[in-house]
This record gives structure tokens, sequence and C-alpha cells, in this order.
């Protein structure tokens, strides 16, 4: 009962701590979450305006025909742009979990007293993150929306701007690719060297380019090898096998099994799906949340420290597993401390995050009902941006701060955890 207890305050405290982080910093909440959204508008609709490649109009007698002959550079360059969209969004999570650390028990930061200096722990902390964030990014469709946006965009060219198999553009895909890899790694070590913020800021923009092409890439090789997959006679042959063995069965059992198959598969999906959305989800963002705030904490591992020292052979090996080392380690490290916490209070910040995106729904539902009124299916139409991206913002401004509430629940729970098995008392934590 006493555990019980203690879940249930805690919480509480969750509650009330997210809700103090979102009164004590919502001006700089704000500010970062509508630059990320504004950013990531003005980066994508560039993105298309270059892959364009300026379409050659043609004028005949009674309307107007444009050259949609892909410029192939062009269109390498908006994949490329269009990565960096991502990244703005990625730089707008950090900045938020950043503003909010001053009320985190989070132990004494290093002053560090040069712009250089804290714009190369940014740096770091973008790096440590990038590569999961893109993996999350595209695994909840995030990056299907930027690309179907992307293609939205180059429509009134008749241009499909998310087609790859335009001759030669996998090849200058992948030439661009390693060379924003090889870039990342240059700059890198000379910001490890020098110390210049504008290098780190290169090294960042390089990673998120070669991460986001290889991803895409990733996505649309698996694409044509599921497509290849079902034209072989094995697939086939295992479809007619099938279909022969439900013929084979008597009735009603020949009508039964594939409904019941059809019934079940359809249970397992719709249960994996809430379980990524309502589970999966809050653990990657808090998982994130940790690799933030431990790397401004002085906790994490540099990781760019001795990359390009030693020999030759030992420098390939880091630089060919470089990306497990510090990033999804580091990431897998940080999954493993958000559950720390406990089963109930891992739960209980699950539906917290869940419920900020069923209250603003039912917000909005009841504001278009209640409050606008009735109007035609232009007006809706008209205004449908400008809900998702209200729906969207104040999504963000919400949750963020819950994360990092999430983050000090983890950190008290382990302190305590701690502390009680060494038979001394918890460390004092910072009291609002």
């Amino acid at each position: 009962m006493a555990a019980l207890g203690e879940d249930v305050r805690e919480a509480v405290r969750l509650l009330v701590d997210a809700a103090r982080l979102l009164a004590r910093h919502w001006p700089a909440i704000v500010a970062w979450v509508v630059g990320g959204y504004v950013a990531h508008e003005l980066l994508v609709r560039f993105a298309a305006w270059i892959a364009l490649g300026r379409p050659r109009a043609k004028v005949l007698a009674d309307y107007v025909e444009y050259d949609t002959t892909p410029d192939v550079w062009a269109r390498v360059a908006g994949f490329g742009l269009l990565g960096l969209a991502a990244l703005a969004t990625l730089v707008m999570i950090v900045g938020v979990l950043s503003s909010m650390r001053a009320d985190l028990p989070l132990r004494p930061v290093e002053y560090l007293p040069t712009f250089g200096a804290r714009a190369r722990r940014v740096q770091h902390t973008l790096a440590l993150v990038v590569a999961p964030f893109l993996g999350f990014y595209a695994g909840w469709g995030l990056l299907d929306a930027d690309q179907a946006y992307y293609r939205f965009l180059g429509q009134d060219f008749t241009v499909d701007l998310t087609r790859v198999d335009v001759p030669g553009i996998a090849v200058r895909l992948f030439v661009v690719a390693l060379l924003a890899f090889l870039a990342k790694v240059v700059t890198t070590g000379l910001t490890r060297r020098f110390g210049k913020p504008a290098l780190g800021l290169v090294a960042a923009v390089c990673e998120a380019v070669y991460l986001f092409l290889g991803v895409f890439a990733i996505g649309h090789g698996l694409r044509l090898l599921a497509t290849w997959a079902q034209t072989r006679v094995v697939w086939r042959a295992t479809l007619d096998g099938y279909d022969a063995v439900v013929a084979a069965l008597p009735s009603p059992f020949g009508d039964l099994v594939p409904a019941m198959v059809s019934a079940y598969a359809d249970v397992v999906g719709a249960v994996l799906g809430h379980l990524k959305d309502g589970v999966v989800q809050p653990l990657v963002w808090l998982a994130i949340a940790f690799i933030v705030y431990q790397h401004i904490e002085g906790s994490a591992e540099d990781e760019d420290a001795d990359t390009l020292s030693g020999g030759s052979g030992a420098v390939v090996a880091r630089l060919a597993t470089r990306g497990i080392r510090e990033k999804y380690v580091a990431f897998a490290t940080a999954t493993r401390s958000a559950l720390r916490a406990g089963v109930v209070p891992f739960l209980v910040f699950c539906v917290y995050y869940l419920a900020v995106a069923v209250a603003i729904g039912w917000g909005w539902t009841a504001l278009a009902r209640y409050g606008i009124g009735p109007h035609p299916d232009w007006f809706w139409a008209e205004i449908a941006p400008w809900q998702r991206l209200g729906e969207s913002v104040l999504t963000d401004v919400l949750r963020l701060p819950l994360l990092a509430a999430g983050y000090a629940l983890v950190v008290r729970r382990v302190r305590s955890r701690t502390a009680s098995t060494e038979g001394s008392t918890p460390v004092p934590l910072p009291r609002p």
C-alpha cells in the first residue's frame, strides 16, 4: 500500500510539475515552438522551389504548358534541403527542453563563458539525438507527411518531386550522402580542435543531410524489395498453396478460416498500433529528453573524443561504428534509464501524454460545434491548414513540459532508490 501511495503522489506531482514548468516558461516555449514550425514550413517550401529548377513555361493557344523535364541536380538539392526541415524540428525540441533546465533536478552546469563553447555543447547534443530522432521521424509517418507536402508543392507544375526513378538521380543521391558524411567527420574534428560555432553548425547540417538521405533511400529500397518479392514465383506459390488448403477444408471451415485470419490480423494490427502510439512514442520522446538533459549537465560522453586519433585501422573502425557507439548506444541507455522509475509511473506518463492530444481534439470539436457554428464546406476547407497548425503547436507546447517533468520524476525515483539502497538520505532536489 505504501508503494501504491507513493505512485499516486508521483502521478499527481508529475502533472503539477508539468503545469508549473509551463506557467514559468511559456513565453520561451511558445517562441521556440512557433519558430520551429515557421522554419520547418519555410525550409520545405524552399526545398520545393530549388527542386523545381525554374520550370520553363510554354504558352499555347489557350493554356500554359510547363516543361517538366527534371533537373537532376536540382532534385537532389531539394531532397537535401528537405532533411533540414526535420533538423529544424529537432532544434526546436532541444531549445524548449534546454529553456526549462533551471527548474529541473540537474547537477550544477558548468558555466561556459564564450558563445563558441555554448554553441559546441548544443552541436554535441544535436549530434547525439539527430539519428534516433530521424528514425522516429520516419517511423511515425512525419517523414511521409513532409514528402506528401513537398510533392503537393510541385503539383502546380505537374511535377512529382519525390520521384527517384529519374535517370541518374540514385547515383547522385548516394554521392551527396557520402560527401555529406565525410564533410560531417571533417567539420566535427575541426570543431573539436578550433571550437568555432559555425563549423559545429555545418557538422550538424551535414549529419542531418546524410541521415535523411539514408533514411529515404532505405525506405525506398524496402518498397522496391517488397514489390520484387511479390512478383517472385515462391511468393505466388505460397499464396496459391494457402488458397488450395482453404478450398480443401470442409464447409463451413472453408469460409470461416479466412475470416478468422483476417479478424486476428486486424486485432493484432490495432493492438500494435495502439502500443506504438501509446507506449513506444512516449518512451522515445522521454529517452530523447534524457539524452538532452544528461548532455547539458555534462554526464554524457563526448561523441567526438579521439575520433581521428590512433592508427589508420582504429580510425576506420571508429568511423564505421560511430553511429552505433555514440548515438544508438546512448539512446538505448537513455531508454533503459527512462524505465527505471517503475511501471506505474511510466504508464501514468503515457496516459498524460495521450490525454493532451485527446483533450485538444475534443476542445476543437467543441469550439467548432458551439463556438464557430455551421458554415459551408469551403469555409472548413480554408481553415483546415490553420486548424492543423494550431493543434500541432498547442500539442507541443503542452507535451514538452510534460517530458521535462517526466525526466524529473525518473531522476527523483532513481536517486531515492539509490539512497535507500546505500542506507543514506536521498539527495536533496531543488524545490519550486
